[in-house]
């Protein structure tokens, strides 16, 4: 589907090429009038020499061509007139539409600002139905909510029964923020429930009463923790099942299969990560479950890391090493990945103050980082 901008394109491409054929028009016509005057002087220059020297038939032809010359020459300075003003109409067309382009972009800008808070095609989709609309807020926004794909950007927010919005789209985008807080307040990653929260929506849950439900079934799961645990080992085999993953899985019977299927343990590390600023990669986490790790485990590295990792990035963008991040932080001190290794003997070695005021590097053991404590 062209948008509106894309439309506006086109028609002052099309109009430029209109004024083009006029503009070629008018001065193909003004050349035939040019040829045509310079035909009847040379015409009425040749009558007159035979008229003097008395060639009285070559006299009466030359006026008979001079004759036919004016008709044609009357004929094309009456339709000049008229060419003319074609071109000057597809001049002020074109800048009627340039103008308008102009005004378009400008609504745009504005819708923009207006909307950043919602995704990058919303945003668009949004800015162009405002141009459109010639900055109508009220006129933009009920087009915007009929569009195919809007069910997509605000998943949830469309009542099935009414077809009316539940929140706007700034309370929608506050309120999904709101759940993924509370979610990882108790260590839980967003992204397990990221298909549920259109439920929540749908249901009029607001950001307080999902934290409350957390709240709940947290208390109620500490009350019977060692219940719930035996049961999942007598019946599963899992004796390891963090806290975070038992509490996901009582909320969500999908989520309870996938703890079945040890996924959320993974959840949960990167949920931890989360907690501390850290945007952790999947596969980062995969290499930590592969070495043992559980949710205790990444709390601890994760703590150690919002520590140390500042300091340990600062001198490497100080020219020490190369970029230096979580991954490589990791690396180093869970994985004991060589490289990840030596690259921070060598910040600590070359910058002995690193660790001077809240921590040292606590030695190596096979190669593998032993850690970072505080001093």
């Amino acid at each position: 589907m062209t948008s509106y901008m894309g439309e506006l394109r086109e028609d002052v491409a099309a109009a430029r090429e209109a004024r083009r054929k006029e503009r070629e028009d008018v001065l193909r016509l003004q050349g035939k009038i040019k040829g045509t005057r310079a035909r009847l002087a040379d015409l009425r220059e040749r009558r007159g020499a035979a008229l003097a020297s008395g060639n009285q038939e070559a006299a009466r032809r030359l006026a008979q061509k001079i004759a036919r010359q004016e008709t044609r020459f009357e004929a094309l300075t009456e339709g000049l007139p008229e060419q003319e003003q074609q071109l000057v109409a597809a001049r002020a067309g074109l800048q009627e539409l340039r103008e308008s382009r102009r005004e378009a972009v400008n609504f745009m800008q504005q819708a923009t600002l207006l909307m950043s808070f919602m995704p990058p095609q919303a945003v668009r989709a949004y800015a162009d139905l405002y141009a459109q609309y010639g900055g109508d807020p009220m006129l933009a926004l009920a087009a915007f909510r009929q569009d195919d794909r809007y069910s997509r950007w605000f998943a949830g927010n469309l009542d099935p029964q009414t077809g009316m919005v539940i929140l706007s789209e700034a309370d929608y985008v506050d309120t999904i923020a709101g759940y993924r807080m509370a979610l990882v307040s108790y260590g839980i990653d967003p992204r397990v429930f990221e298909s549920r929260l259109p439920d929540l929506i749908q249901g009029h849950v607001s950001p307080g009463e999902f934290g409350e439900r957390l709240t709940l079934f947290h208390s109620g799961l500490q009350q019977n923790i060692s219940g719930v645990r035996e049961w999942y080992a007598t019946n599963y085999g899992l004796t390891d099942l963090t806290d975070e993953s038992l509490l996901a899985a009582l909320l969500d019977p999908q989520v309870a299969f996938d703890v079945l299927q040890r996924n959320v343990n993974a959840a949960i590390i990167g949920g931890e990560g989360l907690a501390r600023g850290f945007n952790v990669t999947d596969p980062l986490v995969q290499r930590l479950l592969s070495v043992g790790y559980g949710q205790s485990q990444a709390a601890n590295l994760f703590a150690q890391a919002s520590v140390f990792l500042p300091r340990l990035a600062g001198a490497a963008g100080r020219g020490l090493a190369g970029p230096f991040g979580i991954e490589q932080y990791v690396g180093a001190t869970a994985l004991g990945e060589a490289g990840a290794v030596n690259l921070i003997q060598r910040l600590s070695a070359r910058e002995s103050s690193l660790f001077s005021e809240q921590g040292k590097v606590a030695g190596f053991e096979t190669g593998r980082l032993a850690g970072l404590r505080e001093e």
